[in-house]
């Protein structure tokens, strides 16, 4: 509940609905802190004027909540599973419809408005203020005369938003999954319980970071959704067809998605976190698990010669609908999409 510059909001963020009321109601609110059949609220509150359409519209926009509705039900498993509080859940949850700009034009135009109308900050940062400050002038080392693959994969890589509508080999899809999701090493006995040791690190290393590969051009491999089994190090089948405009949809609409060769979702498994950090604080390390994966994808690709593109522009409600996962165990993440680049990028 808060001020707004409209009045007196109460927001449900499970069910990302929101109204305005009276402050009273508050404390009416605070005495239906159970379930309780309509007949006895009505009684209950008899001395307050068209209270029943007060209940119907408090039920409308998700204030009170049902027994056993599906929105019960979700709250309940978020209760009992989430040890996390009210500032982690109300962020997650919160920000679920936001709205994408899904045409790139537009939105470089806007941006091109914008910076004229007020300057982005400046991409670097020196303590030029402070006159005292001493400055030790290091080596650069960005030169032609480095060798070695690792250079020449960091200096390589871009993002890439242009493909070839051409599949890419199961090969160079195998070494993509293994290399980026796969475990490295597996300890199965510890005194706390068995662990795998990733290419990308991740907070306890507890790898919260699940993923379901949307094929849409892999040579050998049918087209469909399917879920990278690091265990097994093999793909598991949801359903089989031809996703790429379903692919677009996930992506908020960005259409140049349906050209690439392969779109992966990326899910947290938020009981691997919250097994070992019960703070609220842990949240953020199931966004850091998801960037550093994302980050030895792009390197993965441009070692492939692959064209790699991360995001978090998603349709998460969609997504927990497609893969059949239950948006409190299990959550959407970032998405990692990759093909055969059309040109390369500078």
């Amino acid at each position: 509940m808060y001020w707004n510059q409209d009045g007196f909001v109460i927001e449900n963020y499970l069910a990302n609905k929101d109204g305005l009321i009276h402050p009273i109601l508050v404390s009416v609110l605070n005495e239906l802190d159970d379930y309780l059949p309509e007949k006895e609220i009505l009684k209950k509150f008899q001395h307050i004027p068209d209270f029943k359409n007060v209940v119907q519209d408090l039920i409308k926009e998700k204030i009170l909540v049902i027994k056993n509705s599906k929105l019960d039900k979700k709250d309940s498993l978020l209760d009992s599973s989430w040890k996390w509080g009210h500032s982690v859940r109300y962020f997650h949850f919160s920000i679920q419809n936001t709205v994408f700009e899904d045409n790139l034009e537009r939105e470089r135009e806007k941006l091109v408005n914008l910076a004229k109308e007020f300057p982005p900050p400046p991409p670097f940062k020196d303590l030029y203020q402070n006159h005292n400050v001493e400055e030790i002038k290091l080596l650069k080392s960005f030169n032609n005369k480095l060798k070695g693959d690792f250079w020449k994969t960091l200096y390589s890589r871009r993002t890439i938003r242009q493909y070839q509508r051409k599949p890419i080999s199961k090969t160079k899809l195998s070494q993509l999954l293994l290399w980026t999701w796969g475990y490295t090493k597996y300890f199965p006995t510890t005194d706390i319980g068995p662990f795998i040791v990733k290419t990308s690190p991740s907070g306890g290393s507890r790898h919260t970071t699940e993923v379901y590969p949307i094929i849409l051009k892999v040579n050998g491999i049918k087209p469909g959704i399917y879920h990278y089994s690091v265990r097994k190090n093999s793909l598991e089948n949801i359903r089989y067809g031809n996703f790429e405009d379903l692919a677009v949809s996930l992506c908020a609409g960005q259409h140049w998605v349906k050209d690439a060769a392969v779109v992966c979702l990326m899910t947290s498994v938020v009981k691997r976190n919250m097994w070992k950090y019960h703070q609220d604080h842990a949240y953020k390390v199931l966004l850091l698990d998801a960037g550093h994966v994302g980050q030895t994808f792009h390197l993965v690709c441009t070692k492939l010669g692959l064209g790699p593109f991360t995001h978090a522009a998603t349709k998460d409600k969609e997504i927990e609908r497609i893969l059949g996962i239950d948006a409190i165990s299990e959550i959407p993440m970032y998405v990692a999409v990759t093909g055969i680049p059309k040109t390369h990028t500078k």
